[in-house]
């Protein structure tokens, strides 16, 4: 294990078994972040721009609106500024836009004494008219004028639906995002535009979220929240040294890796595989990190070790991760050949053997049994992953819930997409159209087999502290809400 500064620490393990030379052995390369003593988030200004089109007014299964949920969840956000932070200094400011652009909030401190006034703002928020991106995003360019001292500017954009006035083209919507700071875009239920929000957040500092219903839309806005707050490392890349590490975005082997930035009190786990030399070749893994701490630039060299080539007695907790590899690979092919109406019998084929394969395991594994242990829970995920990608070949949303929970893996993201009601029940909403009315109960799967989805609110790579602020973000209204 080689640890830096204090704060992450780095080891591998590979898979045991015999190996010649020319086999490539599959290993773990493992990152973990510290939470270090005195640890105090930068000063932050989060632009959270929401869509008020009249589509949010659509009613949810627990009978509020769209609208209602967001604006449930920008209320948490405030609260936990105020509870949890008080040694921060955190600005908000809350833009609203359907064909219009209003500014609700114009960078306030978050405070004892203004958080009623600032819930007031909000409370007021109602849906109305169109749907203008572009107008809204330059409006939110502008909040960071006027901030003298240096200050974290953090732009959260969520709408449920595509550009019906203003700018359409998705090149041009990019080029009025700032991109000198984080742009968070979130795609709200199944009609949105995941191609233009992908496109647009695809830089250093931009990312794509896709919230599926809207009583999770808590968890993704604390995800977000944390990893933002927490942060201790950014724009990270790492390289390595004979040896070779997956890119789950390219489905391919290489020498680099980039991923982005790390908040603090994580575990990250990126698959490695090494070539096993010949007896007189002597080749030493070797990793270099280079990433951002603050606004300094850092590189680490460091060593690796290598496989043990004696140890033939296996580790489950290494060779798990064989299997979230054929995961992965199942997830890029589905991404890449599952869609359209040609019927691809030889992939539907190998999602029905992988998921034969992790379920035998896990019903020969006595540990597995067991719904609350780490490994069984992790398996699960995969499962639910493979069973996303099987349905996603003959949905309509298909492609919206198999990109979520790719990325989801791909990026170990503490929240994980799992009402799959839009895309196994095929439903139809006309974007910017309020229903009249809660919509009737329905049944959680019709599909035809019994497969049911995990119900955990994380991921298998959530920390605590992210559960933490998720669970702070989502918690229910109250009398005082």
């Amino acid at each position: 294990m080689h640890s830096s500064a204090s704060y992450y620490h780095i080891s591998t393990q590979f898979v045991n078994g015999n190996c010649k030379p020319g086999d490539k052995k599959f290993g773990i390369l493992n990152l973990a972040t510290d939470k270090p003593d005195g640890f105090k988030p930068d000063r932050q200004h989060f632009i959270l721009t929401v869509d008020r089109s009249g589509s949010m007014g659509s009613y949810e299964r627990d009978g509020m609106t769209k609208m209602q949920h967001i604006i449930h969840t920008i209320k948490n956000m405030m609260r936990y500024f105020v509870e949890e932070l008080q040694d921060t200094s955190i600005y908000i400011s809350v833009i609203t836009f359907d064909d219009r652009v209003n500014c609700i909030i114009d960078k306030a401190l978050v405070n004892n004494d203004n958080i009623k006034s600032l819930v007031s703002l909000v409370d007021d928020i109602y849906p109305r008219n169109m749907t203008n991106i572009g107008d809204a995003i330059m409006a939110a360019n502008k909040q960071k004028e006027s901030f003298t001292e240096e200050i974290q500017h953090t732009h959260i954009l969520l709408t449920d639906g595509n550009p019906t006035d203003g700018i359409m083209s998705h090149n041009l919507l990019k080029e009025c995002l700032d991109l000198s700071y984080r742009n968070i875009l979130i795609g709200y239920g199944v009609d949105h535009n995941m191609y233009m929000l992908q496109f647009m957040s695809n830089y250093d500092g931009g990312a794509y979220y896709f919230v599926e219903s809207a009583e999770n839309a808590g968890n993704v806005y604390g995800e977000i929240l944390h990893n933002i707050l927490y942060e201790i490392m950014k724009n990270t890349v790492i390289t390595i040294e004979n040896a070779e590490i997956y890119d789950w975005h390219t489905n391919e082997w290489g020498t680099e890796l980039n991923i982005g930035s790390v908040p603090r009190g994580v575990e990250k786990i990126f698959h490695i595989r090494y070539e096993i030399p010949n007896e007189d070749v002597d080749k030493v893994i070797c990793l270099n990190f280079n990433y951002k701490k603050g606004s300094e630039s850092i590189k680490d060299v460091m060593p690796a070790i290598g496989p043990d080539l004696d140890q033939t007695e296996e580790d489950f907790d290494v060779t798990k991760y064989t299997y979230r590899q054929k995961t992965m690979e199942i997830l890029f092919k589905a991404k890449n050949k599952g869609h359209g109406d040609y019927v691809f019998d030889e992939l539907r084929q190998e999602i029905d053997d992988l998921m034969k394969e992790i379920s035998g395991v896990m019903s020969t594994r006595e540990d597995l049994n067991d719904t609350s242990c780490p490994n069984y829970l992790f398996m699960q995920n995969l499962r639910d992953d493979i069973y996303v990608a099987e349905k996603s070949l003959h949905s309509r949303h298909g492609e919206l819930f198999l990109g979520a929970r790719r990325i989801s893996q791909g990026d170990q993201r503490a929240y994980n997409v799992k009402n799959l009601d839009s895309m196994e029940q095929n439903q139809e909403h006309d974007a910017d159209v309020s229903s009249p009315g809660p919509l009737p109960p329905l049944h959680k799967y019709r599909s035809t087999g019994a497969y049911q989805m995990s119900g955990a609110q994380g991921s298998p790579y959530a920390c605590s502290d992210q559960l933490h602020m998720m669970r702070q973000c989502s918690q229910a209204p109250d009398n005082n809400n």
